[in-house]
């Protein structure tokens, strides 16, 4: 999609997602995928810490005191990511530990920005 047809909230997400990987990438994190499409769903990052596969999702939003990350990676979305991880591992045959991270983005300004990283966000039942 070309720059000058995304949406200010396209635009931040874009911006949020490579924010979050470059943070990945600087905690000795391995990018594997970004954007992995698997039917409807999306997988934002996959990347790899040390022996362990890790699915993130990243929520980018603009400084809000009333944003709620649990809203935002409510249980349907949880379901939709762990179907897709569970596809990603099958389809490329992997056999190690995995866990789900949430990177939240928390813009200030167009140059100043927060991340919270909260690793085992959510789990398999």
């Amino acid at each position: 999609m070309e720059e000058n047809r995304l949406t200010e909230s396209q635009l931040l997400g874009r911006d949020g997602e490579q924010i979050a990987a470059d943070y990945l990438v600087s905690a000795g994190y391995r990018i594997i995928e970004r954007n992995w499409v698997c039917g409807r769903y999306e997988i934002d990052i996959i990347c790899a810490n040390g022996d362990e596969l890790v699915f993130v999702e990243v929520k980018s939003h603009n400084k809000n005191p009333f944003f709620n990350i649990a809203n935002m990676v409510n249980t349907e979305k949880q379901r939709k990511i762990i179907y897709s991880a569970n596809k990603y591992i099958h389809l490329h045959r992997l056999d190690m530990d995995a866990r789900f991270d949430i990177i939240e983005v928390s813009f200030s300004s167009d140059d100043e920005f927060e991340v919270n990283h909260i690793p085992d966000a959510f789990y398999v039942n």
